[in-house]
């Protein structure tokens, strides 16, 4: 984990500027709740040649300086949520993002394909045929037969079951 951390000295100019701002939007009525004044705090200043992560403390929401490094390193912005002049966790951490597997959606059929032929029984085939001559198409059923060379149903080899159904779907039977 890659952890960094920023110091921000804060001079007497940015606190008087920020006082004046507060003052500002205090008295135009923007901002109903009383206006605070900052102090910087006193910080002792110490000297320090070749910073490390680890010597220095993040402040939330105040303006960074730029300080010289001399190996830099990649850095991920951080959106920030705390108060300007309150900050809240003095200690930031940012973890690298995990990484995203992407899921492939699989398609499921809603109306499936048959595989294999639709198996017709003779009573299936009787009623078609049925209903076609009841419609008027009684000489149509009968040439239907004779193409199979049969005079009857009963007589029909069951292999030419799916041909004949076939054939009386043509004449408008819903079989």
């Amino acid at each position: 984990m890659l952890e960094l951390r920023i110091t921000v000295d804060i001079d007497a100019a940015f606190t008087a500027a920020v006082n004046r701002l507060a003052d500002s939007l205090a008295s135009s009525g923007k901002k109903k709740a009383a206006a605070k004044t900052v102090t910087a705090p006193e910080v002792p200043e110490e000297k320090v040649e070749n910073p490390t992560p680890t010597q220095a403390a993040p402040v939330l929401g105040a303006p960074s300086t730029a300080m010289p490094a001399t190996n830099p390193a990649p850095v991920t912005p951080i959106a920030n949520s705390a108060p300007a002049l309150n900050p809240v966790n003095p200690q930031v951490s940012v973890a690298p993002p995990a990484p995203v597997t992407p899921t492939v959606p699989t398609a499921t059929p809603s109306n499936p394909v048959p595989v294999s032929a639709p198996q017709y029984t003779l009573d299936m085939i009787a009623n078609a045929g049925t209903s076609l001559i009841d419609a008027g198409k009684a000489e149509e059923v009968l040439a239907l037969l004779q193409k199979y060379g049969v005079d009857s149903l009963v007589h029909l080899d069951p292999k030419f079951y799916g041909a004949i159904a076939l054939d009386l779907r043509g004449l408008g039977a819903r079989i």
